[in-house]
């Protein structure tokens, strides 16, 4: 029976090596089935992150239920916070030699989210997966 219901499916293999042995491997994944019909929104901001806090933009995406915030730059950090005063939370760029990683994240309020590169300027694009 075909599924009736729009989902979100996120599957990944997590590997774990200690040197000088073979790896070790789990996979993780889930589904969650969504409300909306709307396609995910993407996009890569014509104007980079820079040392000031912006809003990020999710076009029509109001309700989101995660965001997938990926760095392209090749040498600075993204911050995100909901707050200009508290810390921030890290995405490193994409070239990072230990720390390469997309950031998921599972937002409460989208337009809230604030991003920024404190170091200079950062691009980088977004996948928001409306609710």
């Amino acid at each position: 029976m075909p599924n009736t219901r729009d989902r979100v499916t996120v599957k990944q293999t997590v590997y774990h090596q200690i040197a000088g042995q073979n790896p070790t491997s789990f996979e993780s994944g889930f589904t969650i089935y969504l409300n909306d019909p709307e396609q995910v929104w993407q996009r890569s901001p014509k104007k980079p992150a820079t040392k000031e806090w912006e809003r990020i933009d999710c076009g029509w995406v109001e309700d989101c239920l995660m965001l997938i915030i990926r760095n392209e730059s090749r040498e600075y950090w993204l911050e995100y916070s909901y707050s200009t005063k508290g810390p921030g939370f890290w995405v490193p760029p994409i070239d990072h030699p230990t720390q390469r990683a997309d950031v998921r994240i599972y937002p409460e309020n989208v337009k809230n989210l604030l991003i920024r590169c404190f170091q200079g300027e950062a691009k980088y694009t977004i996948f928001a997966v409306p609710r």
